[in-house]
């Protein structure tokens, strides 16, 4: 790959495994949206995963909302908010992908790294406690910014920010929709990090994919 100068990350899913929070979360929205629709299954929720990434706004909000008559929504969004309250903590350093530890300090030798992603700003608090924050010459996230992906705000904030050209530009994100169609758009190279519950799948917006960080250094040269 040539001609590249910055590669971005995205969080949670690349950096972080956050697959067991995701299924705790879409059982929480299949509770939520049972009151008004008993028949849903899991599968119902978890087919709705596509579509809600391609809305700006909160996923999970997104996916309710797919699912709940829309004069119940505000009703099952609150029973939704009290339900979040009891997940588990997913941005913990002992989830943090292992192999990050050894792809960063080698693709920071030659590219400038940095993320683009829809988190909190104590994530970075876990990245620099698992000791890889040091090597991202941008780390800012959606809250820094106001903007979430898919939001094209998000991406020309951050170009803006770190004079980075996009056509120049590396991102690498789990969730095609939510972070990569924004990105095609702009003219990055894309990657897909490929998790195994969404199986294959075959999108224009895909350059690349891999399933495993460690397969960026056979990519990015």
């Amino acid at each position: 790959m040539n001609n590249i100068d910055w590669i971005f990350f995205d969080v949670g899913g690349v950096i972080i495994n956050e697959s067991a929070f995701n299924n705790a979360r879409r059982q929480l929205i299949l509770e939520s949206a049972q009151i008004y629709n008993p028949n849903l299954t899991f599968q119902d929720v978890f087919n709705l995963h596509q579509k809600a990434s391609s809305i700006i706004g909160n996923l999970a909000e997104n996916m309710l909302s797919l699912i709940v008559p829309g004069d119940k929504f505000k009703d099952a969004k609150q029973d939704l908010l009290k339900r979040e309250k009891g997940l588990p903590n997913y941005f913990e350093v002992k989830n943090i992908r292992p192999e990050i530890k050894e792809v960063l300090p080698i693709l920071s030798q030659k590219y400038k790294l940095g993320i683009i992603a829809n988190q909190h700003a104590y994530i970075k608090t876990v990245l620099e406690q698992a000791g890889i924050l040091q090597y991202f010459d941008h780390n800012e996230v959606s809250l820094d910014y106001g903007f979430k992906k898919p939001d094209p705000q998000l991406y020309q904030a951050v170009f803006n920010s770190t004079g980075a050209d996009p056509k120049k530009s590396v991102m690498i994100d789990d969730n095609i929709e939510r972070g990569l169609v924004q990105a095609k758009n702009f003219g990055m190279t894309t990657i897909w990090y490929k998790l195994p519950e969404y199986g294959d799948r075959k999108s224009e917006a895909v350059d690349y994919t891999i399933t495993n960080l460690k397969d960026l250094l056979n990519i990015v040269k």
